[in-house]
């Protein structure tokens, strides 16, 4: 009972200051999400990685890029966009955003090669 009430209070208190604009609470409360302790809400997780993104979260910026780039179909155009948060997350310094900032721009260049010989 008592685990329940501090898990209670910390989400909260988490909940609070993200909608206060908290990047770090907003990436904390993506990760509960993420991990399931909140339920299984695609939405909400990639909501609150958006947010942290935009203020300028480093691992939050790599997190939303993943999910730009595994939430459809694997597309040129998607993976653009997720490259532009990944080298975002990269410039901040996260070094997980860098390692996937390289990943899909090879993966672009490969399907624009790809895309490129189809056409020929």
């Amino acid at each position: 009972l008592k685990a329940n009430m501090m898990l209670s209070d910390y989400i909260y208190t988490l909940r609070v200051a993200a909608y206060r604009n908290d990047p770090e609470a907003q990436f904390e409360l993506a990760l509960e999400y993420d991990d399931g302790l909140l339920g299984d809400n695609d939405k909400k997780k990639t909501y609150w990685y958006e947010r942290a993104a935009k203020l300028g979260h480093a691992e939050a910026c790599n997190s939303y890029a993943f999910q730009i780039e595994t939430g459809g179909k694997r597309t040129v155009s998607r993976l653009k966009k997720a490259l532009k948060w990944y080298k975002l997350g990269m410039d901040k310094g996260s070094e997980i955003a860098k390692e996937n900032y390289i990943l899909s721009l090879n993966q672009i260049k490969k399907m624009e090669r790809r895309s490129f010989r189809s056409k020929r």
